[in-house]
């Protein structure tokens, strides 16, 4: 039997993270661990023990943004692999997030199937770009 894969999502969108929870749980090998609304109780319930695999991450956030908290990872949990969420898709933001730890960016816009793909190419240890961030990367 395949180890489980235990995410945790953090965004301050209820019903967008709520709607996440479903989805990756349906996917095989993959399991929610927990939801926050902010890197701020991501970093509480790490704390206290949950270890998530993979943190997909929000960049715009109240209290401590997906910046922060993904410097927050890096700093004390750098083997937990972020996987950064976002509808910002410009190139400062991007490099931003990879500078802080990021191993990969998605845009919201993005399918089940391309969330999946994110999560398996982070788990061989490899980057992953949403299709539409590869797009504007070769079209520069």
């Amino acid at each position: 039997m395949e180890q489980l894969t235990y995410i945790s999502v953090v965004d301050d969108h209820l019903p967008f993270r709520k709607g996440l929870i479903v989805l990756i749980n349906l996917f095989a090998g993959y399991k929610v661990l927990f939801d926050a609304a902010n890197g701020r109780e991501l970093v509480e319930k790490i704390e206290r023990g949950q270890l998530p695999d993979i943190v997909l991450l929000d960049i715009i956030m109240p209290e401590m943004d997906g910046f922060q908290t993904a410097r927050w990872l890096q700093k004390f949990y750098p083997d937990i692999k972020i996987l950064a969420v976002s509808t910002m898709d410009s190139e400062a933001a991007i490099l931003q997030m990879l500078e802080c730890g990021a191993k990969g960016y998605l845009l919201k816009g993005a399918d089940g199937d391309e969330l999946k793909t994110a999560f398996e190419k982070l788990k061989r240890g490899e980057l992953y770009f949403s299709d539409a961030i590869e797009k504007k990367r070769k079209t520069g």
